[in-house]
């Protein structure tokens, strides 16, 4: 991976910045111009060298509590992803708005990054061993591991895609609207809408963790 083999930092620095100017672009361009789905390509790219590269500069500094760092950052991630919705359930924001304040801030936080002392747990950079790509697959914790992560970016990115568009014609086979038309309230959703699938992804994710490390 570039970032075990450049500094962090900077790796962070520079991915952050191209997925800021490409956020910024859309200003330009307009959110239904076909040069949109490239440039949140490339924004949504970017994310490869920001989230994870963070989650390693922090784990330089854990003492026993790896766990507990990963998790903090992890649901700030999940909050941040969060706050649009949010502000959208309150009322809305204009997109121009949106999109210029997460330019902005995207761009301080590739700054920031120059600030970040790397902590004396920071892993050195291991040579390419090849043999390692079957390893993390042939021992069973690892593969639980690996099983399991590969399982939560299915639900975040492939399933949650596709939750608003499976709900809206649910919605309208029932008669309802998810996204209504003025005047006309949404229809109220079931509990066991949400209840069933977290129950099953709960239930998978702890049967296929136990007995690994950590």
């Amino acid at each position: 991976m570039l970032p075990d083999r450049l500094d962090p930092r900077r790796y962070f620095m520079y991915s952050t910045l191209l997925a800021a100017l490409a956020n910024g672009l859309i200003l330009l361009v307009g959110p239904t111009s076909d040069i949109t789905w490239g440039l949140r390509f490339i924004a949504g790219a970017c994310m490869a060298g920001g989230y994870p590269v963070a989650l390693k500069m922090a784990s330089g500094w854990a003492k026993g509590d790896l766990g507990l760092l990963v998790a903090i950052l992890s649901a700030g991630m999940t909050f941040d992803n969060a706050v649009p919705h949010m502000f959208d359930a309150l009322g809305g924001l204009d997109w121009r708005v949106s999109i210029a304040v997460s330019s902005v801030l995207a761009v301080l936080v590739a700054l920031a990054a120059n600030l970040v002392t790397l902590g004396p747990g920071h892993a050195p950079s291991p040579p390419f061993e090849a043999r390692a790509m079957l390893a993390a697959f042939q021992t069973p914790a690892r593969r639980m591991v690996n099983f399991g992560y590969l399982g939560h970016m299915w639900e975040m990115i492939a399933l949650w895609v596709w939750a608003g568009l499976f709900f809206d014609a649910s919605f309208h086979a029932m008669g309802g609207w998810m996204i209504p038309p003025s005047g006309r309230a949404l229809p109220p959703l079931r509990p066991w809408a949400s209840a069933v699938p977290w129950t099953v992804c709960w239930g998978v994710c702890y049967r296929t963790t136990r007995g690994a490390p950590g």
